[in-house]
């Protein structure tokens, strides 16, 4: 979220197993859609993806919660 609104990062991660982690920052993504104004959308669609869905299962756990004690 952090790329999209500037704000500190919210959230940190711990990984179970080994991987390769990609960093991007603000600045980097903005000069990337300068110079690559499609591949930054793709990078911005994937993450609205990623935000999209974890709001839309946030959602769904909140209703379920809320409905579980109506």
């Amino acid at each position: 979220m952090s790329l999209i609104d500037g704000s500190p990062r919210s959230a940190y991660v711990r990984a179970k197993t080994k991987l390769k982690l990609i960093v991007l920052k603000r600045e980097d993504f903005k000069q990337l859609n300068e110079e690559h104004p499609a591949l930054a959308n793709k990078v911005l669609m994937g993450v609205c993806s990623l935000l999209s869905k974890n709001l839309r299962d946030t959602n769904n756990r909140f209703t379920e919660q809320l409905l579980s004690i109506c």
